[in-house]
């Protein structure tokens, strides 16, 4: 039976996930690991990885450097039923849900989800203690250790979790999101965002005749900080660049794509183009196109520039402003 296609009905087809992956013979390990279905990569250990994002929607990503971004139960039906198109997908699903639960009987899955109530975020009182017990004096050796002076720190209020041994970056008055210096190992995740949040780190007094430089990670965004561009925004991770790209078109249709020299940024970038193109917009510049990186270095992403070569940094940021309109930094 072929439903009319709704909105809501998409929405609710998403909520689906964990029944259609049992249904495909998807084992799901501890703390929601599957092996991945989507990548060509070697799977020793569990890489995807299930969770329910901030909107109550579950969804899928993978954390094997360079694999997929963050998909959903229509990305799934594609890589799993090869099937191609969103309404064919949206049908797919509707047939296979009526056949899996006659009689519109619910899955507990989908029940649980259903009634979940959105993630909560922290208080005042939860964030104002979990501050107090960070120490930015100690942690100024560490930033130091990444490019980051003094200055920066005290500016965005960056401090040092020493039980933790992660650096804390506040993100106003939201929330934080600590970087962890010695992960306990390969799987585990070197970033943790406070609990609900979802805000990004970003300038706020930007200069509407420069465009916004957007980089994966916070402390790219702050290594562009301290050599002194005013308009950064960090989205948290190359799978995360689709969600914020239409917001920062929004501010300024002047962006330049700062992103990881790896598989996964260049996957990013390319998705970047595409979804621009699709939208008629204004092609994103690639930063490292304005740069000359050092021959006897590896430069992996922007903090590895300001900390190998911070003049190379510099220099790209003159050709910035150089191009648009700016004050030039001087190379020390």
């Amino acid at each position: 039976m072929t439903r009319a296609y709704t909105k809501e009905r998409k929405e609710d087809l998403k909520l689906y996930l964990l029944d259609y992956l049992a249904s495909r013979g998807i084992t799901i390990f501890r703390n929601n690991m599957m092996r991945c279905f989507v990548g060509r990569h070697k799977d020793n250990h569990p890489s995807m990885h299930y969770f329910v994002g901030d909107d109550g929607k579950p969804r899928l990503t993978c954390h094997a450097q360079g694999c997929v971004g963050t998909i959903d139960i229509y990305n799934a039906v594609f890589y799993l039923d090869r099937i191609c198109g969103h309404r064919n997908q949206y049908n797919f699903l509707n047939d296979w849900v009526d056949a899996a639960f006659p009689d519109n009987a619910t899955p507990p899955s989908k029940r649980e989800l259903s009634n979940a109530k959105s993630p909560r975020h922290l208080n005042d009182a939860q964030r104002t203690a979990f501050l107090h017990q960070c120490n930015q004096a100690q942690g100024y050796e560490h930033w130091q250790a990444r490019g980051i002076e003094k200055d920066t720190v005290n500016a965005y209020h960056l401090t040092y979790h020493p039980t933790q041994n992660a650096l804390v970056i506040p993100i106003d008055n939201f929330g934080f999101i600590l970087r962890y210096l010695t992960p306990i190992d390969s799987q585990s995740p070197k970033y943790k965002r406070s609990l609900g949040l979802s805000q990004c780190l970003h300038t706020h007094n930007m200069d509407p005749h420069l465009p916004i430089i957007v980089t994966e990670g916070e402390i790219d965004a702050l290594s562009l900080i301290q050599v002194g561009y005013p308009n950064i925004w960090a989205v948290g991770g190359a799978q995360k660049l689709d969600k914020w790209l239409k917001k920062i078109y929004k501010i300024n249709p002047k962006i330049i794509l700062a992103l990881d020299t790896d598989r996964a940024g260049t996957n990013a970038k390319m998705a970047a183009y595409n979804y621009c193109h699709i939208e008629k917009w204004k092609r994103p510049l690639d930063f490292w196109s304005f740069c000359i990186s050092p021959a006897t270095v590896k430069i992996k992403d922007i903090n590895d520039l300001l900390v190998a070569a911070p003049n190379a940094l510099k220099e790209a940021i003159n050709n910035i402003k150089n191009k648009f309109g700016g004050q030039h930094e001087k190379s020390k």
